[in-house]
């Protein structure tokens, strides 16, 4: 051939079994490009690409994205061996094995081909300096934690998490304090969520839209901080269990109104509900009252509805405030 901007670059092609090849001059940037099927031969404007070498990289210990000593080149994780220093970037594929933690530390940008997080106690500490539009990793996959500090958005950087989100898939952590609050929370599927803010008082919102439904593949812990509902016709789908625990909240917001028998927000639950925290689904400072008062006020207080899905029987244990 004569180079890849010559019009007069042959290839040689071999047609296999029942296979055939067919003229995509529609798509090409000139229009004397010609397939000749029976001689075997393309002539036109064609690109030779030359594959970039993927390095995998696996965690030798704890440590920081951006440091040699965090990497080695060997899959078990438990020699060190690294001679040329190498860090994550966009050629890499990135391995965390059990019981390492990798953090973004002072980096305020990060990128992989793939990150996979091998093992339950596998966990990529995505920290506060590292902005989300400075993530670059094309596909997030496997049962591990991914740690997200101080923000309340799913960096959008992450382009296919669709593994990591799916039933069976990892742990999303938000933590730390975000810098508005309350704060949206504008991803709608996850396999496990955890809710674990520096504060209790800080708060997770559905988006203001309307029937919005959040979905959680697998389990929904609040260790620190709110979830709330801030629209009729909202849905928190969990399709195993809930804990909310002493310093958690799940809740109505205050403008959600009610105004007749078909306005109300939804909790479904697969599993188990533990409430050890405050769970509200209703805006009565009183939720003690008969059928025939439950509908007297219903313009003026927002209420919920809790439902299990589960095929088999679950666990609801009320250890604290609990209204219904």
């Amino acid at each position: 051939g004569y180079g890849t901007s010559e019009k007069n670059y042959w290839s040689v092609l071999h047609k296999v079994g029942d296979t055939d090849i067919h003229d995509e001059s529609n798509h090409s940037p000139y229009n004397d490009n010609t397939i000749n099927i029976a001689s075997g031969k393309i002539c036109g404007v064609w690109t030779a690409i030359e594959y970039p070498e993927v390095v995998t990289l696996y965690s030798y210990n704890t440590g920081d994205w951006g440091v040699s000593t965090t990497w080695t080149l060997i899959s078990t994780g438990s020699v060190y061996e690294n001679p040329t220093g190498r860090v994550p970037g966009p050629k890499t594929d990135v391995i965390i094995l059990q019981g390492h933690e990798i953090s973004t530390g002072e980096l305020t940008g990060i990128s992989a081909r793939s990150v996979l997080l091998k093992t339950e106690s596998s966990k990529l500490n995505i920290e506060k300096k590292c902005a989300s539009d400075e993530i670059e990793i094309n596909d997030l996959s496997g049962v591990g934690v991914l740690r997200i500090e101080g923000r309340g958005d799913f960096p959008s950087g992450i382009l296919h998490p669709n593994k990591f989100m799916a039933a069976d898939g990892g742990t999303t952590e938000f933590y730390g304090t975000p810098a508005t609050n309350p704060f949206t929370l504008l991803q709608d599927e996850f396999n496990n969520l955890k809710i674990n803010f520096a504060t209790s008082g800080i708060v997770m919102q559905l988006p203001g839209n309307g029937a919005h439904q959040l979905n959680i593949n697998g389990k929904l812990t609040i260790e620190n901080g709110i979830l709330e509902f801030t629209k009729n016709g909202q849905i928190i789908n969990v399709n195993k269990g809930i804990d909310i625990e002493s310093n958690g909240v799940i809740r109505i917001h205050n403008d959600v109104k009610g105004g007749n028998k078909n306005t109300f927000v939804t909790l479904q639950v697969g599993g188990d509900l533990i409430n050890n925290g405050n769970l509200i689904l209703t805006r009565r400072g009183n939720a003690a009252f008969t059928a025939a008062e439950s509908r007297k006020d219903e313009a003026n207080y927002g209420r919920g509805i809790l439902h299990f899905t589960g095929a088999a029987n679950a666990r609801f244990e009320c250890l604290n405030t609990t209204q219904i």
